[in-house]
């Protein structure tokens, strides 16, 4: 209950006395109203008092009877006879969304009730209750994530395989068009076969490996984008028209069976052979891009396309299958020729024919 105001200390305002309340006969209402400056704060005050209790549906404070309550009431009656314009609907809607975002905030507290008590009408939740689950919410992603990530890198997996199948039927498609041959430019056994980016020599003989992988795509029989491994963010899935090689080592994501031999080789002779895989892991890039041999890599590493779990391998009959290890059934490592446990000139040729040797 409001405290009851001081009447009898109060001080009138300047004039000496109280003014009068008007009377609701008065006409218009604007006249009954000398001067709104003489209305006395303890006028004021009850006036508040009284249209507070009606919004409330309740009864004037004990402390407002008498002459004061008679004035505050002819102070509402006036107030109700003056003129009220429409309000406009911007400012209906306006305000009816301020009534609801509040009606909304005021929901949302209403269930989280600090205490043990809830209302009846609300789900109540304790702070501790509201840690806990989310505890328990944090708990369960730390152990669905290690899923998430494995299911990406399975997802990975399986588009690199179907990237390899595609380029199957690219080479078998070149092969039929270029008498049963796999893609290869002018090369000889002992050339430099690792200056990635650097284009042929004054003989026209090329001096990388992939560059005889690019010759199916000028041919149109192989495509940028299917030598693009999803595990390579570095791949160059477009190629200029006149491209002889792959800009650098880290565009490329396939390793493609050395055609650094005294004859070219055909497609049939050796359909369980592997003429394409994920990336040789042991061979990185040096100063001002310089391929060299990765000693600190183990020569059984798998390729780093699939975080060194395994490769993807294509065999020359357009079967594709899964690698954990660099190394056939026959004991061949495809990463080195046989024998070989580095490579020192980068000029290495395959040790004979059934020997696989995938290099950039």
């Amino acid at each position: 209950m409001a405290d009851r105001p001081d009447f009898e200390n109060s001080t009138p305002p300047q004039g000496g006395k109280t003014p009068r309340a008007p009377r609701p006969s008065e006409s218009p209402a604007s006249e009954a109203i000398e001067d709104a400056s003489l209305l006395h704060p303890l006028d004021a005050q009850a006036i508040d008092a009284l249209l507070l209790a009606r919004l409330e549906g309740g009864q004037p404070p004990e402390w407002l009877d008498g002459q004061r309550l008679k004035a505050a009431e002819a102070w509402l009656g006036l107030i109700e006879t003056l003129p009220v314009e429409e309000p406009s609907d911007e400012l209906i809607e306006r305000t009816l969304a301020g009534v609801e975002r509040q009606r909304q905030v005021e929901w949302v507290v209403g269930q989280i009730q600090p205490g043990p008590d809830a209302s009846e009408s609300g789900i109540a939740f304790r702070w501790n209750e509201l840690i806990g689950v989310a505890a328990v919410l944090l708990i369960s992603l730390s152990l669905v994530w290690p899923l998430l990530s494995q299911a990406r890198q399975d997802a990975r997996r399986i588009a690199c395989s179907s990237h390899l199948a595609a380029a199957g039927v690219g080479l078998s498609r070149y092969a039929m068009d270029f008498a049963g041959l796999l893609p290869r430019h002018q090369a000889e056994p002992g050339d430099q076969w690792a200056k990635v980016g650097s284009g042929p020599d004054r003989e026209g003989r090329v001096r990388s490996n992939s560059a005889n992988l690019v010759l199916g795509i000028q041919t149109a029989h192989l495509f940028a984008d299917v030598l693009a491994c999803p595990g390579n963010p570095f791949a160059m899935r477009s190629l200029p028209e006149d491209a002889w090689d792959y800009p650098n080592l880290g565009s490329i994501s396939y390793s493609y069976q050395s055609q650094f031999t005294p004859e070219p080789q055909r497609l049939e002779d050796r359909p369980r052979t592997i003429v394409l895989a994920d990336k040789n892991p042991l061979l990185g890039f040096g100063q001002g891009q310089v391929v060299v041999f990765l000693r600190d890599r183990g020569i059984q590493s798998a390729t780093a396309m699939h975080n060194w779990v395994g490769q993807n391998a294509l065999h020359a009959d357009g079967r594709v299958n899964w690698m954990r290890e660099p190394v056939t059934e026959s004991g061949d490592n495809i990463w080195l020729p046989e024998g070989r446990e580095e490579f020192r000139t980068f000029r290495e040729t395959p040790a004979h024919d059934d020997d696989i040797l995938l290099i950039p």
